[in-house]
């Protein structure tokens, strides 16, 4: 079956300084003991809540801007990032794959992130559209057949394999190292797991995925 979308995730995957760039965020705005707001989170996400990563709630203040701002103080880190994912992005849009990215952080946060980085996608995929984190596979209801690619266990890798489609994980580890970060996760998510489910293939970077994708 010819390819027809790729989804990716965001934080840690195509960008790997995102997420210390939110906690920088987080900190000017709560300030620098977050362990409170960290148990919180845990909490909902342990409920599968999508609140869980609705920020601006969970600290009770806007976090948007604070954010954007700090994006932009690291806009040359991020656009070198991007660069490093352009040619795989622009060879499958060149054969007329559908592009995505699936995350579990609110649009407000993630669409800054591709607008300053310069990356464009068809669709941005998040909580508060699909109602669900990535690791229920509810949240992948409704799309093509897709592949992808992350470097979460459980939201980037179970989520889309309970719900039928192919996933590969994106990390520097080996694939018979899969059942134990899958493991490790879940325990802190406080979910149970599927190890049946595996990535289909493990890569350590998505710009190394083009032959694999058939566009090498």
């Amino acid at each position: 079956m010819p390819l027809r979308a790729v989804s990716f995730d965001l934080d840690g995957t195509l960008f790997r300084s995102t997420p210390l760039l939110f906690r920088e965020a987080l900190r000017r705005v709560v300030g620098e003991d977050l362990a409170p707001l960290f148990r919180r989170q845990r909490e909902l996400l342990r409920q599968g809540d999508p609140k869980g990563f609705d920020w601006e709630h969970l600290i009770g203040a806007p976090l948007a801007p604070t954010y954007r701002a700090i994006l932009q103080e690291h806009a040359l880190e991020l656009r070198a990032e991007a660069q490093r994912v352009l040619p795989l992005i622009q060879a499958l849009r060149s054969i007329g794959v559908r592009l995505l990215v699936a995350t579990d952080g609110y649009a407000i946060f993630q669409s800054s992130v591709l607008e300053i980085a310069g990356l464009e996608f068809d669709q941005l995929l998040s909580p508060e559209q699909t109602g669900f984190l990535k690791a229920d596979p509810r949240y992948w209801h409704n799309l093509p057949p897709l592949i992808h690619l992350g470097d979460s266990p459980l939201s980037d890798i179970q989520g889309p394999r309970e719900a039928g489609l192919r996933a590969i994980w994106v990390s520097s580890a080996r694939l018979a190292d899969y059942p134990q970060a899958l493991e490790e996760e879940a325990r802190r998510w406080g979910v149970v797991p599927s190890p049946a489910l595996l990535p289909e293939a493990v890569f350590p970077e998505v710009g190394r995925l083009a032959e694999y994708l058939g566009v090498g």
